[in-house]
């Protein structure tokens, strides 16, 4: 009898064991009323991914990408954009840009060439046409958005970075960031109806980031170089400053410049106001805005908080900031809104994927 009991015991037991679940991303249909984020992801373990919060639902789902294609983003996710419906995901270490629709996140198509080795961002000019700019090129590919096939690679300077399309020039910034020994301090001026680089701007020193302020002006954001000692700390006798430079497009000239005095630390992340009268920006471990409408470039610290990214709410002008929380380890966005006093209070927080660098409004 008691041997019977035991086997039967034992078959509950087994019966009533549960495999492990696998907790697969929730999978978006609808991508109507909020921003995506894009997470760099771990460099080499090929974990980017892309995060989506649904402000009418005030809920965040991660790892869209995967969820609505079936398989993972790729490699450090450098940068994403918005282009005819479109969004142009730029995987650096993976060598590639995946273009999805920008409604429900399907993949159209995938951007890959030899000439594209390590891709950092995506600008697109008509329908068929879009360029990237590339570190391991030292230069700007022209890509056939058709197609997808890269057309023609347009040599423009060190370690191309963010670019800014206006009135058929493509205005580049040229950052030298992968040689300690690059003295590139130039934005690249390339005329895309002959495809052909036309002049050069000296700026400051690791030219980063280039946007249209409410003048129609562009302002080019340089990180400056930083040097190290034997311990790996920076030596600030050895380093430059960081630097905003006012750029004029049509008399292509440098018209202005705001240095900082602390060459141990960068500026970064700029961004504008929705109507492009202020700035925003991280330097010394906090956030800073500046007005724009001044000859004088006054810096107010508003949050003393680490960004990893910056961005103004398109619909209501709140600022988000991108923190990360190790290489490793999920990150999360943080939501600020302006009180009547000026003041800026958080009023959202959000769990996303590692490394968030960057948001994005479909416009």
């Amino acid at each position: 009898m008691n041997k019977y009991i035991s086997i039967i015991l034992v078959g509950l037991f087994f019966s009533c064991r549960q495999e492990p679940k696998v907790i697969k991303p929730t999978k978006v249909d609808s991508f109507n009323n909020g921003f995506f984020i894009l997470c760099e992801g771990t460099f080499g373990a090929g974990n980017a991914s892309v995060s989506y919060f649904d402000k009418s639902k005030n809920q965040i789902f991660n790892d869209i990408f995967k969820s609505n294609n079936e398989f993972p983003l790729g490699d450090q996710a450098q940068s994403f954009s918005y282009f005819g419906n479109k969004i142009y995901i730029v995987v650096q270490n993976s060598q590639k840009i995946e273009v999805v629709d920008a409604f429900n996140f399907k993949l159209s198509n995938t951007i890959q060439s030899d000439l594209i080795g390590s891709p950092r961002y995506f600008v697109g000019a008509t329908p068929t046409v879009g360029y990237v700019s590339d570190w391991q090129s030292n230069g700007v590919i022209k890509v056939n958005l058709s197609s997808g096939k890269a057309e023609q690679l347009i040599a423009t300077g060190e370690d191309p970075e963010q670019m800014y399309l206006l009135d058929n020039q493509l205005f580049v910034c040229n950052s030298g960031y992968s040689s300690l020994n690059s003295k590139d301090s130039t934005v690249a001026i390339i005329d895309i109806i002959s495809n052909q680089l036309i002049s050069k701007i000296n700026v400051g020193q690791r030219p980063e980031k280039l946007l249209k302020d409410f003048v129609g002006q562009l302002w080019v954001s340089c990180k400056g170089v930083k040097k190290y000692d034997d311990n790996g700390n920076i030596d600030p006798s050895k380093s430059s400053a960081g630097s905003f430079w006012v750029v004029n497009p049509i008399s292509k000239m440098a018209i202005q410049k705001y240095v900082f005095s602390n060459t141990e630390f960068t500026p970064e992340n700029m961004v504008f106001s929705n109507d492009k009268r202020w700035m925003f920006y991280t330097y010394e471990g906090s956030v800073y805005k500046s007005s724009l409408t001044t000859n004088a470039f006054v810096p107010e610290k508003i949050l003393t908080k680490s960004a990893y990214g910056l961005a103004i709410d398109a619909e209501n002008g709140d600022l988000i900031v991108c923190i990360e929380q190790g290489y490793t380890s999920k990150g999360k966005i943080e939501i600020y809104y302006q009180s009547s006093d000026g003041s800026y209070l958080k009023k959202e927080e959000q769990t996303v994927g590692i490394l968030p660098n960057g948001i994005l409004f479909r416009e």
